[in-house]
């Protein structure tokens, strides 16, 4: 059976460290791990009390049998299920799965758009996965993830990058 790669971020502000391992160990349970990006934080936006931590951030590339819909609600919520994800607590956010790219699907219907908009919006999405697939292209755009990434540097969002943190590799 064929496989698509499917193009992953991950997002936490609650153990980071923790949840996002736990997040390619997830992946890699129920894909092909094929690529795992290096991390970085932000600040997350501002609330009332400014109580809310700063998140991390990191994109993983897979390879799955799985159609997307599948991959997106079998997969990718039963691994942030597993995390301990609670969708009412906005401020707190154990593990956020995204599915970004399905190979070079393109959809919106029944609660799945793809490709997944917030990468042309936010470098937290973007430079990740540009670090790991730099010339795939938007099944939309036709702008390499490296030019998309590029892009949003001008946009003013602070990311940073964790060198001292390492995710599991392939």
């Amino acid at each position: 059976m064929p496989k698509t790669r499917a193009y992953i971020s991950m997002g936490t502000n609650f153990h980071p460290d923790v949840n996002l391992e736990r997040g390619v160990q997830g992946l890699a349970k129920s894909a092909d791990l094929i690529a795992v990006s290096p991390v970085y934080s932000s600040p997350a936006e501002k609330t009332a009390d400014d109580s809310v931590p700063d998140y991390w951030n990191a994109a993983v590339i897979v390879e799955t049998a799985r159609d997307a819909r599948s991959f997106k609600f079998d997969v990718l919520k039963a691994i942030e299920s597993e995390a301990g994800r609670d969708r009412e607590n906005k401020h707190q956010v154990a593990l956020d799965l995204d599915l970004i790219f399905f190979g070079n699907e393109v959809m919106d219907a029944q609660g799945m758009v793809l490709p997944e908009n917030d990468v042309l919006l936010y470098r937290f999405v973007a430079q990740p996965l540009a670090d790991i697939a730099p010339n795939f292209e938007h099944p939309i755009t036709g702008n390499t993830l490296a030019h998309i990434a590029e892009r949003l540097k001008s946009t003013g969002q602070i990311l940073t990058r964790r060198d001292d943190v390492a995710l599991p590799q392939p």
